[in-house]
């Protein structure tokens, strides 16, 4: 287990699927993310933790409150290249999850000490789409730097929107 002050990052189990399902098939947390799938079932999102789960290159953990072992939402460390220390971090938190009060800056946090500490790497990279305000100022509370933005890269809802690229090196 990775703790911070008010959550704590542990391996996804399959136990946490139906909020990871959940959060997959919310319209809302899909206008927001960078990627994008179709709705799954509980079949598919079972199938999909069965096919991830061993993956050394991209690691998911869950967002867990203390004190408690319900997943409300997941951190990833992903396209982890050992060679250059780098990897990309994503970032969900689930629909019923309370926003603004510092859960995402805390598994945030914890995930970038996990990486840089642990995992030694040297750079983090990450995305979000250009109108996700709440991710731009979350990363930017984190000591992030907005190192580009690529024009109309994502499709969402019927339009091109802009993505925002960014990293952190310490």
């Amino acid at each position: 287990m990775l703790e911070g002050q008010n959550v704590y990052l542990r391996p996804m189990e399959r136990e946490d699927m139906k909020v990871y399902q959940q959060m997959i098939n919310s319209a809302y947390i899909s206008d927001r993310v960078v990627g994008w799938s179709f709705p799954v079932s509980e079949a598919e999102q079972n199938k999909w933790f069965d096919a991830v789960a061993g993956d050394q290159r991209n690691r998911r953990f869950s967002i867990c409150k203390k004190g408690s072992q319900e997943a409300i939402g997941m951190i990833s460390l992903s396209a982890i290249d050992l060679h250059n220390r780098k990897a990309t971090v994503g970032l969900k938190l689930s629909d019923n999850c309370k926003k603004g009060i510092g859960i995402g800056t805390d598994a945030l946090r914890i995930m970038m000490k996990y990486a840089i500490d642990v995992v030694n790497l040297h750079r983090l990279e990450a995305s979000w789409l250009e109108d996700n305000k709440a991710s731009e100022k979350l990363y930017l509370k984190c000591g992030w730097k907005i190192e580009g933005t690529r024009e109309a890269a994502i499709f969402r809802n019927g339009t091109y929107v802009n993505l925002v690229e960014a990293g952190f090196v310490p």
